[in-house]
């Protein structure tokens, strides 16, 4: 099935054969719902690194899926049990490098699970609205009702930070206001640092500033110019540039950073005191900047120290009603202006 799945992506051979399985294999909105999420969990860990179920933990996607069981519960989203394997399989078998391969698994997981709130209606989260809108829902304003995404030349930020496909919200120099501008190919000049509104899967180049696709040569020890799943490797101790060096793996040998580098250890995770790369930490570890350059997350749990300096210790979620002094400290809910953890935004 894997292979089938790819050649039907990069369209080798016709995707009748997938579509058939998914017809006679429907699944449960619930089992979608896991799938998906655990899913997108593992492309984004063997595209970008770091551990699976770092970037949706199992008691993350279980909530994610009491939501949104919620949502369709309500018609505010829509399910296609027909769609649901294809947009699976889309997911597992799409290449890191390939756009038409995501934007295939874009649509065919549209196809099984999408939106259905249209502008002005409703919401309670983004999920819930129809195509190029967004929710404007928020902790203190709940509902909110779906925006559509502002278009190129209008006015952006604030409700509405995200601008429509192909388009970056910027600030212009002298400008009291941000509008949607296109998003700079490869190779034209850019301004605003590494995060200008280059297109996705390139940055501006501080040096050259142009937009450039990241080559894995030489790079800037803080900064970009290396692929995904490496890190900057200074040439000479102090030194600012280096060689882009293939990020180490939780549980492989590693030298902890210094100031002025970063970390040699894949995203989630960090050099520990031991010499190995670990993380994320459960409730009890370490976290936070164990090291300047070296930072220790929780799964999971909450750090209890903020800031860029300084080390904790992961601590437990606290409860809805529980004090608190920042969000973090709430788990999917948030702390109110009197201080005490109170529910996220949620539909009935």
């Amino acid at each position: 099935m894997r292979i089938a799945a790819l050649l039907c992506v990069v369209g080798l051979v016709g995707c009748g054969a997938l579509k058939d399985a998914a017809k006679n294999n429907p699944l449960a909105f619930a089992e979608f719902c896991r799938q998906w999420s655990e899913a997108q969990d593992a492309r984004n860990a063997e595209c970008m690194g770091g551990p699976k179920g770092a970037r949706f933990s199992s008691a993350e996607i279980t909530s994610f899926c009491a939501e949104a069981a919620k949502s369709l519960a309500a018609k505010r989203i829509s399910y296609d049990a027909a769609q649901a394997t294809t947009c699976i399989n889309a997911i597992k078998t799409a290449s890191c490098d390939s756009d038409r391969e995501h934007a295939y698994a874009y649509d065919a997981c549209n196809k099984a699970m999408g939106g259905a709130v249209p502008v002005d209606g409703a919401c309670y989260h983004m999920g819930e609205c129809v195509k190029d809108s967004m929710c404007s829902a928020t902790n203190t304003t709940c509902p909110g009702k779906c925006i559509a995404y502002p278009k190129a030349g209008e006015t952006c930020g604030g409700t509405t930070p995200i601008c429509n496909h192909g388009l970056s919200c910027v600030t212009a120099s002298g400008a009291s206001s941000a509008t949607c501008v296109a998003e700079l190919e490869a190779g034209a000049t850019c301004t605003g640092g590494n995060l200008a509104n280059c297109k996705q899967g390139t940055y501006c180049d501080n040096t050259t500033t142009k937009c450039t696709v990241p080559a894995n040569g030489n790079c800037q020890v803080v900064g970009y110019g290396c692929t995904p799943k490496n890190y900057c490797k200074p040439s000479a101790p102090s030194s600012s540039t280096g060689t882009c060096t293939v990020s180490r793996k939780a549980g492989e040998t590693c030298t902890q950073a210094t100031t002025g580098t970063v970390s040699e250890c894949e995203r989630f995770t960090y050099c520990a005191a031991t010499g190995k790369c670990t993380g994320p930490g459960a409730v009890g570890a370490e976290c936070g900047f164990i090291v300047p350059g070296e930072l220790a997350a929780c799964a999971d749990s909450y750090c209890d120290t903020i800031g860029s300096t300084g080390k904790g210790t992961c601590k437990a979620y606290k409860a809805v009603g529980d004090a608190c002094t920042s969000d973090n400290e709430c788990g999917a809910g948030y702390c109110t202006a009197a201080f005490k953890c109170a529910a996220a935004c949620s539909g009935a």
